[in-house]
């Protein structure tokens, strides 16, 4: 019987317990067999506990699963040869026993399919007994399941009895179990809730609309004319900047005329000649000063009538890197309505601005920058590099944020503009195709100029948990942060940047994969990263370790299993396997077509030391982690065996009994033959 039932009971398999439980309506009695004739001692036998346990028994008595503190109320015995019989009443009851070859001599009894090599069905009207034979590695397995129910019918009885036998067989030793396949599979997860651009690209997936139809409504959204919360389909974004809405409207625009668009666009990316409007052509200045009036404009943005904007220059930057090459341009003074901007706010986007600026220039061309501080009240920030200047719009959202946060977020806008023009090549194929890595990069950048800061830390790393094992590298945006993070570490930031110079300038995602997996030495690099990220080790560039809890596959071990696991081009495998406590685990692993595994024990988000070296055998806990470069990469884990005998080794040689099988006492179940 079970293990567990075996426990509440305080019975051990080879003799009866002196204090069986004994209640009303449930009484034990115990029946000996004698040996069989030809049974051989030495043959390995089954423990009595392992055959039935207390569903098996519940199922056979018709008794309703109880309380835990309950099921003692059914007592039972054992004796040397294993036959026990449970007794509810006097005719109630379930008995297992060995058999013998007799029981298939004579022709009585009803042919059963689905358990053993053989089985037949005796039945009556109160009882029936079902006898199953199977060869075995350790010989002929003969056992009966005598059942008393008398309440049943007999194709009810034989259904029960079956079931039993059928259970009772997996758990004797030398039965080659047919093993459970498993195909993992993950779930496509609803990522509309990472950005502007990802809700739009979602919803116009789910045919919710078009592309032109989100981008007017998104647009709108930035502009004010249309309730952010009838646009998004989740209420809370990851990542609150516009810029990629931008860069898809600007795509759309130059495959199609769109009057509405363009004007939306104008209305939320106001072009450098307005904004020297509205400063009324006064000079520039450091500091917000009462300027001429251009009422149009200034109505339209601040709701004024006279002079509502200042420009203002930097003398360092003008210095290093020429005039009017950075500029920020802020509400004047005089503006009886200002939006919330404050001094501090001008104060911090220039600092963010000559810091990035400063940081930016050592690692490639940038355009001429305008900064505008704006009325509107959607997105923090937007975006618009499609002219030769790269227009930074900071919105009113914006002045939630702490001063370090404040001056991060606008370096990453600004790594747009780095962007934009140093890689404008790789641009070329449009947002949906680079969003992997011009997100992603953006946000690294920033953390470049402002490494103790983490802004990047608030939400980012919870949304990659996420999506993290049913997404790719390719199909991610802003959270690739952390992979360029990592790639940082190993290549530096200059080196960094060569991955994005070696992708293409046209096609689509099979062309960006394929020119990244060509990459020198990308696939040790990813792989490394996600072993990082599984031990919750990705160090960041202000210090520490960027706070990670790595999502995982449970794989739980307890019987021989295969179990499928395809890897996706630059996605990623984690398994988190366990063994039952005290359990050996027999294992061969296969990785194939290109997939590169590895292993270490213990949990993940746990420290390791990771191996190549596939084990043959794993006992309490390991965590597996896989990734692939190419399509078609395989892997598979087949547990062979479980057992309890810690030295157990996988046996090359498939004619030698697997020594990770239980090695048991005499039994008079087996028979062995003269081949045996």
């Amino acid at each position: 019987f079970g293990a567990a039932l075996l426990a509440l009971v305080g019975a051990g398999c080879g003799g009866s317990s002196d204090d069986e439980a004994s209640v009303a309506d449930s009484t034990t009695t115990t029946t000996t067999t004698p040996p069989q004739e030809g049974a051989v001692d030495g043959v390995p036998a089954i423990d009595c506990a392992e055959l039935l346990n207390n569903d098996d028994i519940e199922l056979a008595l018709g008794i309703d699963e109880r309380p835990d503190d309950e099921r003692d109320s059914l007592g039972f015995a054992q004796n040397e040869v294993c036959s026990e019989t449970l007794v509810v009443d006097e005719s109630v009851f379930v008995r297992v026993e060995p058999g013998e070859p007799d029981d298939f001599a004579s022709a009585s009894g009803d042919p059963v399919r689905g358990v053993g090599d053989e089985a037949v069905w005796s039945g009556a009207d109160d009882e029936g007994t079902l006898a199953v034979r199977q060869a075995t590695e350790l010989g002929t397995l003969y056992y009966r399941i005598v059942l008393g129910r008398p309440d049943l019918a007999d194709d009810e009885q034989r259904d029960i009895a079956t079931e039993v036998a059928q259970n009772a067989l997996s758990r004797f030793p030398g039965v080659t179990q047919e093993p459970t396949e498993v195909m993992i599979e993950h779930d496509e997860i609803d990522r509309s809730n990472e950005s502007f651009a990802d809700n739009l690209l979602a919803k116009e997936q789910a045919g919710e609309w078009t592309r032109g139809e989100g981008l007017a409504a998104t647009l709108g959204a930035f502009a004010g004319e249309v309730d952010t919360a009838d646009v998004l389909a989740s209420e809370d974004l990851v990542d609150q900047s516009g810029t990629a809405v931008i860069a898809l409207a600007r795509e759309h625009l130059a495959e199609e005329d769109d009057a509405e668009i363009s004007r939306l666009l104008e209305h939320v990316v106001v072009s450098d000649a307005r904004l020297e409007a509205m400063t009324g052509g006064a000079p520039p200045t450091v500091i917000n000063v009462r300027l001429a009036q251009t009422p149009d404009d200034c109505a339209t943005y601040w709701g004024a009538t006279e002079p509502c904007m200042a420009k203002m220059v930097s003398p360092e930057l003008d210095e290093l890197f020429g005039i009017d090459k950075y500029t920020l341009y802020g509400p004047a003074q005089n503006t009886e309505d200002t939006k919330g901007w404050s001094e501090d706010h001008i104060a911090w986007a220039m600092q963010a601005m000559v810091e990035s600026a400063k940081s930016y220039e050592n690692l490639g061309a940038m355009p001429e920058v305008v900064i505008m501080l704006t009325p509107f009240t959607s997105a923090y920030s937007h975006v618009d590099a499609s002219s030769t200047s790269c227009s930074v719009n900071l919105n009113t959202p914006m002045q939630g944020l702490s001063e370090g946060y404040f001056k991060q977020w606008v370096a990453n806008e600004m790594a747009h503009c780095l962007i934009s023009r140093e890689f404008a090549p790789q641009v070329g194929p449009g947002y949906p195709t680079i969003r992997w890595w011009k997100d992603g990069l953006a946000v690294w950048l920033s953390t470049v100029v402002y490494s103790p800061t983490n802004f990047e830390w608030v939400s980012l790393p919870q949304q990659l948990q996420r999506v993290e094992l049913s997404t790719t590298l390719l199909d991610r945006g802003y959270t690739n942060w952390l992979f360029f993070e990592h790639a940082g570490r190993d290549l530096g930031t200059t080196g960094t940047l060569e991955i994005i110079r070696a992708l293409p300038t046209s096609g689509g995602p099979a062309q960006q994969a394929d020119a990244l997996a060509a990459f020198p030495g990308i696939h040790p690099l990813l792989h490394a990263f996600v072993q990082d990220l599984s031990d919750a080790d990705v160090a960041d560039g202000g210090g520490g370790e960027v706070p990670y809890v790595p999502p995982k596959e449970p794989v739980s071990v307890s019987g021989p299993t295969i179990i499928f696991d395809n890897p996706l081009r630059f996605g990623t495998i984690r398994w988190h396997v366990v063994v039952d406590p005290g359990q050996t685990a027999c294992i061969d692993f296969d990785a194939d077509n290109g997939a590169r595994a590895s292993w270490r024990p213990g949990d993940v988000a746990e420290p390791g030391s990771w191996s190549d070296d596939l084990p043959s055998r794993l006992e309490d806990e390991a965590v597996v982690a896989v990734t692939a470069t190419q399509n078609g990469a395989t892997f598979t884990m087949n547990v062979t065996d479980v057992s309890d005998d810690p030295d157990c080794e996988e046996d090359e040689d498939p004619g030698i009994r697997n020594p990770c099988r239980i090695e048991c006492e005499s039994s008079r179940y087996y028979i062995v033959s003269e081949t045996g």
